[in-house]
């Protein structure tokens, strides 16, 4: 395996998992009974909701206050794999990941969520298949 620090490349996908993110919290509320998240008729007090729960979410995976194992501080670290290449490669970058959830990408994510209800797109996106398969080993 070998780990690479790509900042373009880094930042690139970056900003796409910040745009699925938001897309698949939006998409979880709107399912939820238990929540008054309408994607056909979202209100400021649901879009400051989704941007909470996003910002705070993507910020538990740049988390640096750190956790203790057998003595040892870890954090977490954001990368991205290469999916199909042996060796695997592993790209992190300098990025911060919930520093991108910007309008632009709050938007995009909120339109993809929106074209998924409404069936403008396929059945299942990637991101549904990426959640229920395994990884390949």
């Amino acid at each position: 395996m070998q780990v690479t620090k790509e900042n373009e490349t880094f930042a690139a996908l970056s900003a796409e998992f910040a745009i699925r993110f938001v897309e698949f919290m939006a998409r979880t509320l709107h399912r939820n009974v238990a929540s008054d998240f309408d994607l056909g008729h979202l209100t400021q007090e649901a879009e400051a909701l989704l941007y909470d729960i996003c910002f705070f979410g993507i910020a538990q995976i740049e988390e640096r206050s750190g956790m203790v194992h057998e003595e040892v501080q870890y954090a977490p670290l954001a990368s991205f794999e290469t999916i199909g290449q042996r060796p695997y490669k592993i790209v992190v970058g300098d990025a911060v990941i919930h520093g991108l959830l910007e309008d632009d990408v709050m938007a995009e994510g909120i339109s993809r969520a929106r074209a998924h209800m409404l069936g403008a797109e396929n059945a299942m996106s990637a991101l549904d298949v990426a959640v229920m398969e395994p990884m390949p080993v």
